[in-house]
């Protein structure tokens, strides 16, 4: 995906930055210095960025996969899926050869993020029982007939309702000074 700021900021600095923007996409976004620019126009002549295609190379450094992403010139920022949760990543913005892929050393790598571990907690595989945790206390419950599909009746949605979930939300609402309205 990407995004179009309609007011364009220019920093004296060249960055390159990746962040987590919800439980499966990152957003990397940069700045690039004309002085970062004019180096590799000294270097390659005038027509540098007209040979180049400005690419992100995104890394799971986790699993030792990556991917290219092309960027169109002028683009500051963009979103990446990502389908791997506990895992580190790090992106790096390149300029490379558009009809050879020819490595020209324009490079800006970016800082280092873990994704979340999204697993759910199983404390030994039970057909009748499933463990919680809360993230933001580290507190743990288990739970008996919710797991098994065949315990899927009214009358156990409601006892699911009122001894997991009303607990944990009204436990949400006292640490979070949460009012309804």
């Amino acid at each position: 995906m990407k995004e179009n700021n309609i007011l364009q900021t220019k920093y004296e600095e060249t960055f390159l930055k990746i962040l987590i923007s919800e439980i499966n996409i990152i957003k990397a976004y940069w700045n690039i210095s004309e002085e970062y620019n004019n180096q590799f126009i000294k270097k390659y002549g005038q027509e540098f960025f007209n040979k180049t295609k400005q690419v992100i190379r995104f890394k799971n450094l986790t699993t030792e996969t990556e991917q290219d992403i092309n960027i169109e010139n002028g683009q500051n920022s963009c979103y990446i899926k990502i389908n791997y949760a506990n895992s580190e990543y790090q992106a790096e913005l390149l300029r490379i050869g558009i009809d050879d892929n020819k490595d020209y050393g324009y490079k800006i790598i970016s800082n280092k993020i873990k994704s979340q571990n999204i697993k759910v907690l199983i404390d030994k595989y039970n057909s009748d029982k499933i463990k919680f945790k809360n993230l933001l206390n580290g507190n743990e419950s288990i739970s008996t007939n919710f797991y098994n599909p065949q315990n899927y009746k009214k009358e156990n949605i409601k006892l699911l309702y009122e001894e997991l979930i009303l607990p944990s939300w009204n436990e949400y609402k006292i640490e979070n000074s949460y009012k309804e309205k």
